[in-house]
């Protein structure tokens, strides 16, 4: 809660000497998916390890993707990174 308080002070402070337009429905989806996933992996039985990670994992793929498809500005990093660092031909 004490963090939650101290996020709540810092935007109201920083919005009154230094507006930032944030985009808030983004955010609390993002916020929203993570907690969907979490809540998933939550019902998976813990006495099957197996199951669990391979649910977990493709809870994090899939949000992964979802972050990515839906963020301009990680698609164009993504393309910096693979144009920088992709295969490159020799000849």
């Amino acid at each position: 809660i004490c963090y939650a308080v101290m996020s709540g002070i810092s935007y109201l402070v920083g919005q009154r000497y230094y507006a930032v337009p944030y985009r808030f429905g983004r955010l609390h989806q993002y916020i929203l998916g993570c907690i969907i996933f979490y809540g998933i992996t939550r019902f998976v039985p813990a006495d099957r390890p197996v199951l669990y990670y391979f649910i977990a994992t493709a809870g994090i793929i899939v949000y992964m993707v979802w972050l990515i498809k839906n963020e301009k500005t990680l698609q164009t990093l993504i393309r910096k990174i693979a144009d920088r660092y992709g295969s490159k031909n020799t000849e």
